[in-house]
């Protein structure tokens, strides 16, 4: 049985960068084998691994594609969980313009225009976030590590690194896919009120993203 005394948590390296990639492909996946990456991009997984290793190597911030973003669990020096938190605008540029601008850059002119076109279809699905607060993304843990409270664990550690650095947070935030009842049931424990709802009824979203409606939960500090 594994014992949660074991598990360690740390600011993610470059040389977690592999596993930061998985967790962020799993993460949009949500459960389903859907990337909405992938749809979005018109690439394979394989290609979008490829592509989030360059963006990683861009070394940006206030967004979730930045080993700076992440933190990782180990646990007998095996990774088993990541997630990404940062602070929404604290830089005066809003995440999913830093995204775009970064995907921009090392995806190929196919792929990024191919994006373009379908963000008129998504745009709407995808929730605003609040400026100056905590973002929380691409969380991922193993199966064998489930059920142990260990995105608790995380979301303080995320808490406690960023309070440091900008004491005016108000909340803490996450994007969740509205079929994703296991996490949103978990994170209403945790706190988290919906406060943003989302739906779109195209059958075109329905082929790109795990689900065609979206929640952003918040959890006030």
């Amino acid at each position: 049985m594994k014992d949660r005394a074991d598990i360690i948590i740390r600011k993610a390296k470059s040389n977690d960068i592999p596993f930061l990639i998985t967790s962020i492909i799993e993460a949009d996946k949500s459960g389903t084998n859907k990337s909405s990456y992938c749809s979005l991009l018109n690439i394979t997984e394989i290609e979008l691994s490829d592509l989030l290793r360059k963006v990683f190597e861009l070394e940006l911030d206030g967004f979730e594609f930045c080993v700076s973003s992440f933190c990782v669990l180990e646990y007998k020096n095996e990774l088993v969980g990541a997630s990404a938190a940062w602070i929404e605008y604290e830089n005066g540029i809003p995440s999913w313009q830093t995204r775009m601008l970064s995907i921009r850059e090392e995806a190929n002119p196919d792929s990024f225009s191919h994006l373009l076109k379908m963000n008129e279809t998504v745009a709407n699905l995808i929730p605003e976030r609040t400026h100056y607060s905590l973002q929380i993304e691409s969380v991922y843990i193993i199966p064998e590590f489930r059920g142990m409270g260990l995105f608790k664990l995380m979301l303080d550690f995320h808490y406690e690194n960023s309070i440091l650095q900008f004491q005016n947070l108000h909340s803490i935030e996450l994007v969740v896919y509205d079929n994703n009842i296991a996490a949103l049931n978990a994170y209403s424990k945790l706190g988290f009120n919906t406060i943003k709802k989302t739906k779109l009824n195209n059958q075109e979203v329905n082929g790109i993203f795990p689900s065609n409606g979206m929640f952003l939960i918040s959890k006030p500090i």
